[in-house]
């Protein structure tokens, strides 16, 4: 009788051993899923906010292919990293405040330097910083900030953990090779049409290939918004 309860119980413990979540805590898994959302979620913001303003519907991807905004998925990102363990909301708010108009302000320096464009310019806008942020997109920033943390993420979270982790794993690794295609491709693309606008000729097979591929009216129906600088 002994052995047998010893048996029951270890059948019990068996049973409820709950295997972890491949993207338990703030991992790697968790962060890059997080990035998608903000992907996803920035494109359908840019479209929605065109079509408010504009009354037209136009497609503001930031990359070649699929309906995807690199921008908000690593802002998502770096406030899961940064912000994930801030409790005060107070704080959240603040240190929001200052890294969202700063990662506004870098993207747009980047992309200047880089790509010679610009998808935003503030110039005339209240207490804008070189016409690359602003100070109220900047708190507007840290409210966003504060909603992510305080409501979105906390929800995201289980929802990506109840994942199985026999399709988490295999899927997260397909989804981050697409990823660095994507955002490769897309970076070339971009570099050859500055360079076409400057009149530099294809040099390579790889400058034919994307002048055949991705040619000005192509890069100009995927970034709508961009315009080049002097």
């Amino acid at each position: 009788m002994e052995n047998e309860d010893i048996k029951n119980n270890n059948s019990l413990v068996v049973i409820d051993k709950k295997e972890e979540s491949f993207a338990k805590g703030n991992n790697f898994y968790k962060i890059f899923w997080v990035f998608m959302f903000g992907c996803l979620f920035g494109y359908f913001y840019e479209v929605a906010l065109h079509f408010v303003k504009f009354g037209e519907f136009v497609e503001r991807r930031g990359v070649i292919y699929g309906p995807l905004n690199p921008v908000y998925g690593f802002a998502m990102a770096l406030m899961i990293i940064i912000l994930g363990n801030v409790k005060k909301t107070r704080n959240i708010f603040l240190i929001g405040t200052v890294l969202g108009g700063a990662f506004e302000y870098l993207c747009s320096f980047l992309q200047e330097k880089m790509f010679g464009s610009i998808s935003w310019d503030y110039s005339n806008h209240f207490l804008n910083i070189n016409g690359r942020t602003t100070i109220p997109f900047a708190i507007v920033w840290g409210i966003l900030c504060v909603l992510m943390i305080k409501i979105v993420l906390p929800y995201l979270s289980k929802l990506i953990e109840k994942v199985p982790n026999k399709v988490g794993y295999p899927l997260t690794w397909v989804m981050v090779i697409f990823m660095v295609y994507n955002l490769s491709i897309s970076s070339l693309a971009a570099n050859r049409n500055l360079e076409r606008h400057k009149g530099i000729p294809a040099n390579s097979e790889i400058d034919r290939v994307l002048d055949k591929h991705f040619p000005d009216e192509k890069m100009r129906e995927i970034y709508d918004n961009f315009e080049f600088t002097n």
